[in-house]
């Protein structure tokens, strides 16, 4: 698995994870939706800037990391401000 660092450089020059289109489709319940919603957060990076902190839900201790980024700052740590749907 690549560490945060690396998925990050991969991510800025747009090649992507080697291997993980495919098993994005492979897992994917609606593609349609999968890429909507891929199009909707990159607008939103690219809007938002600075002002919006992306991660990866299956990178535990880059959460930790901003949890403590957010509690040092007075923020709510551990509420979110969505829902998940399916």
């Amino acid at each position: 698995m690549f560490s945060p660092d690396v998925r990050r450089t991969y991510e800025v020059q747009g090649e992507g994870w080697p291997g993980l289109a495919g098993y994005q489709r492979r897992m994917q319940m609606d593609h349609h939706l999968r890429m909507t919603n891929q199009h909707r957060l990159r607008e939103l990076k690219r809007r938002q800037g600075g002002a919006v902190t992306m991660m990866c839900l299956h990178e535990p201790k880059e959460l930790e990391t901003l949890q403590a980024r957010a509690a040092s700052r007075g923020g709510r740590q551990g509420q979110s401000g969505g829902s998940r749907t399916r």
